[in-house]
């Protein structure tokens, strides 16, 4: 019977997203996709979405998901502006939402933009 966890680094692989002293880009796999301008990272909670507003300066969010309640009122006090496109699971993008997506990434006033899906 094949072991579930093969060494003590993939433990530990597995587990640093659940340590409290991960960090946010870690836990929420944040990275650069262009510098200063576009980033990308999984679902925030609100506090690791006011922690990436404060750490990069981020104007505005594309949002891939459906259910964001629980990040309205941290949007809304961060003043942020948000595109939602919420892409249904095993079909690509339509052309109208990529088109949306590409204008909105690429105006200057929504620069830097912080792109999550779930």
């Amino acid at each position: 019977m094949p072991s579930l966890l093969t060494s003590s680094k993939e433990v530990l692989r597995r587990l640093k997203y659940y340590l409290p002293w991960t960090t946010h880009e870690e836990k929420f796999r944040f990275a650069e996709v262009s510098h200063g301008r576009l980033y990308r990272s999984a679902k925030p909670t609100p506090i690791s979405l006011t922690y990436f507003f404060r750490q990069y300066n981020l104007r505005s969010l594309v949002v891939l998901t459906r259910n964001n309640s629980q990040l309205e009122e941290t949007i809304r006090e961060l003043n942020l502006k948000i595109l939602n496109l919420p892409l249904n699971t095993g079909s690509p993008p339509n052309k109208d939402d990529v088109d949306k997506f590409l204008d909105f990434v690429n105006e200057p006033n929504n620069q830097p933009s912080l792109v999550f899906c779930a």
